[in-house]
């Protein structure tokens, strides 16, 4: 793409009105110039890697059959380009730090550890597990070999130690993932750009009225209001809707 320069991407956003727009009489003053506006932002790129084992034992398997060693390198490689393409589904939401949940129960020296959300973790995962600030990892590259999701609970191949506010993220992933939909519907800095000077690069968001703590339900009026206050905001229209 024309916008990618070597680890960035760089694009031009334009933003505001054009000043120079008014109406004047027959021989009045025509409008003083004043284009609309540009930020130039730098995007940092991502990369997403997959990488496959297959064993000498594995490799001595397939020495009775050339297809054997084919049937089993193929499948490798489609299992590497499923959970690769899920892993980038997973960060499209994500806000880029890689968290994937948080610890909801302080661990002492246990391969059990419960976990406040344990639907996006399966075993065969390998993460790291942070302290609450972030600063230090406690536990690196431990594979999860079991999920219990029905009790919030998943089993580790190391035993952790770990307080209440650790958080999980995948081996290595920790601040590298994408920038995300849970960062673009923020409030903090986006591509470098600080929010509270560009507000405009705030995403209008509107939630549902709730009663008795039970959020209302989402009708089409309730939509096509968050649509007509997008574009009185943005002045562009609604191209892709995303429901979950």
């Amino acid at each position: 793409d024309d916008m990618v320069k070597g680890l960035y991407a760089v694009q031009a956003l334009r933003y505001g009105k054009n000043g120079g727009v008014g109406n004047r009489s027959e021989t009045g003053a025509l409008p003083t110039p004043n284009s609309r506006k540009t930020l130039q932002v730098k995007i940092e790129t991502k990369n997403v890697f997959a990488r496959i084992l297959i064993s000498d034992k594995i490799t001595r398997v397939g020495v009775g059959g050339q297809s054997s060693f084919v049937n089993i390198l193929t499948k490798e490689l489609d299992d590497a380009l499923a959970d690769s393409k899920d892993s980038v589904s997973r960060q499209v939401f994500g806000d880029g730090t890689g968290v994937l949940t948080t610890i909801s129960a302080a661990a002492s020296a246990s391969t059990t550890l419960y976990v406040a959300d344990p639907y996006i973790l399966s075993p065969g995962m390998q993460i790291d597990i942070y302290s609450a600030s972030g600063t230090a990892a406690i536990s690196t590259c431990n594979e999860i070999t079991n999920v219990d999701y029905d009790n919030k609970k998943i089993t580790v191949a190391s035993a952790v130690a770990c307080g209440s506010a650790a958080f999980t993220v995948v081996n290595g992933n920790f601040n590298l993932e994408m920038t995300g939909l849970g960062a673009v519907f923020g409030t903090g800095n986006l591509y470098g750009v600080a929010r509270s000077t560009y507000t405009w690069m705030v995403p209008t968001m509107l939630n549902q009225a709730t009663s008795a703590g039970i959020t209302a339900e989402l009708d089409e009026l309730y939509m096509q209001r968050c649509m007509d206050l997008g574009y009185r905001r943005a002045g562009t229209k609604f191209d892709f809707i995303l429901c979950s």
